[in-house]
């Protein structure tokens, strides 16, 4: 019988390699030690993403997950269930709450304090990734919440992401000011409102 020629079993051609009357088994052994490979790869993995971490300031993920996602898995996965819109909003918020917390622990003196030049440059970072998403939210899906939402939410939580971005960036104390005045006015004016004037953003 030669070697490489195709067999015919039930209509179906199946290539096997035969030698003096026997079929070679060194698929099977190859495919065991490429699967053991995998196996302990995906140990080795696993052991790198639990040891060695990445903190974003609030929450804290495994290097592999941060490479390769930019978040944790399990964010990663859930996100691709929302919409667009719906996770620009969500991390803008995320954002904009850490940049206030900063101010609230440091006071002005993370804009002009030469000490906390590298916390600064973090909080103008995050202000302007928070300014690029929430600049993005379709006014559209802003007004299924609520129809004044849209023009409360540009007005003054966007400019104030604006405002605190060039702010921080420049150390210029004013143009951050005013941006802390734009978004208390956005707080405000969400907390003047009833609970039940706001429909679930989807």
């Amino acid at each position: 019988m030669d070697a490489d020629r195709p067999m015919k079993l039930g209509g179906r051609v199946i290539f096997q390699t035969v030698i003096h009357k026997g079929v070679i088994k060194v698929p099977r052994r190859i495919l065991q030690v490429v699967l053991s490979c995998v196996i302990v790869i995906i140990v080795l993995l696993f052991c790198v993403n639990v040891f060695i971490r990445v903190s974003d300031g609030e929450s804290d993920n495994g290097i592999i997950e941060e490479k390769l996602f930019g978040r944790s898995a399990v964010s990663f996965f859930l996100r691709s269930f929302r919409s667009d819109s719906l996770n620009k909003w969500s991390d803008s918020e995320k954002i904009s709450a850490r940049v206030a917390a900063s101010f609230a622990e440091y006071g002005y003196t993370l804009v002009t304090d030469p000490n906390f030049k590298t916390k600064r440059e973090i909080s103008a970072r995050e202000a302007h990734k928070a300014y690029e998403f929430s600049s993005t939210v379709p006014e559209p899906y802003l007004a299924t919440s609520n129809p004044n939402l849209p023009k409360m939410y540009r007005e003054h939580f966007v400019q104030a992401m604006r405002l605190w971005a060039e702010g921080l960036e420049k150390a210029d104390i004013a143009l951050v000011r005013d941006g802390t005045g734009h978004y208390n006015a956005f707080l405000q004016w969400i907390q003047s409102q009833n609970r039940n004037d706001f429909k679930r953003l989807k």
